[in-house]
């Protein structure tokens, strides 16, 4: 089973601030299939879940040169 954390769900607002962008960034990743994962869930929200956001984090790691 995972952990609690891990399953935690995040809006769009918190997920900007998560990564230090804005809102409409997000927004626009998630129109763009740029971004994390999401689900839609009752009522047309959005939310993402933060292992789902860190695993996208991780494969967008990209060391300097």
């Amino acid at each position: 089973m995972g952990n609690a954390d891990e399953n935690m769900l995040l809006t769009s607002e918190e997920l900007a601030h998560y990564v230090k962008v804005k809102r409409r960034t997000v927004e626009t990743w998630r129109t763009r299939n740029k971004g994390p994962a999401y689900i839609r869930i009752e009522g047309g929200y959005v939310r993402y879940r933060l292992a789902d956001v860190e695993n996208w984090l991780n494969n967008s790691y990209r060391a300097g040169a």
